[in-house]
């Protein structure tokens, strides 16, 4: 069997009064997910440190501690499984994952727009919960766990430099 530890960073924000999240895309396994990937053997039981690096290559150029934090969000990672793993050619994994709230220390309008638009994307939180629009089982499973109240950025947004509709079907 194989095992898989994942660090994952939601980054959610109120649009309009509505929640929304910032997935990025990953062009290998051809989906929409969270920021975030495999602990590295080093970082073993060190899943903050997984979540920045993941973070800081991810996000770049964008930084951990200039223009964002990390809060966790679960006292316990999440383990689920086994389950077909697409990054490697679909052999059964159990899976364990800690989630982590990504908070802005900038406006994240300012921070958003240095990334690239055609690797991340905004979609209403509702479109990924419903099932109607699921980039992948993980995300809405880690969205499901994740308190309403873990917000990037205080406040209610109108509008960011990024692309906000549903996924690709």
């Amino acid at each position: 069997m194989r095992y898989s530890e994942l660090a994952l960073v939601v980054i959610r924000l109120k649009i309009n009064s509505e929640p929304h999240h910032v997935l990025i895309r990953h062009s290998k396994w051809g989906d929409w997910s969270f920021v975030g990937g495999h602990v590295e053997p080093d970082e073993k039981n060190d899943w903050a440190r997984a979540a920045v690096r993941e973070c800081n290559e991810e996000l770049a150029p964008l930084r951990f501690g200039d223009d964002f934090m990390l809060l966790p969000l679960l006292d316990q990672p999440l383990r689920w499984g086994p389950l077909a793993s697409k990054s490697a050619g679909d052999e059964p994994t159990i899976y364990t994952a800690q989630i982590f709230a990504l908070r802005f220390l900038k406006p994240p309008a300012d921070c958003l727009a240095r990334l690239s638009p055609d690797e991340f994307r905004i979609v209403p939180e509702s479109e990924i919960v419903s099932g109607r629009q699921d980039p992948d089982a993980l995300t809405a499973r880690a969205i499901n766990r994740v308190d309403p109240s873990a917000l990037a950025w205080d406040g209610t947004l109108s509008s960011l430099p990024l692309k906000m509709h549903p996924l690709p079907a």
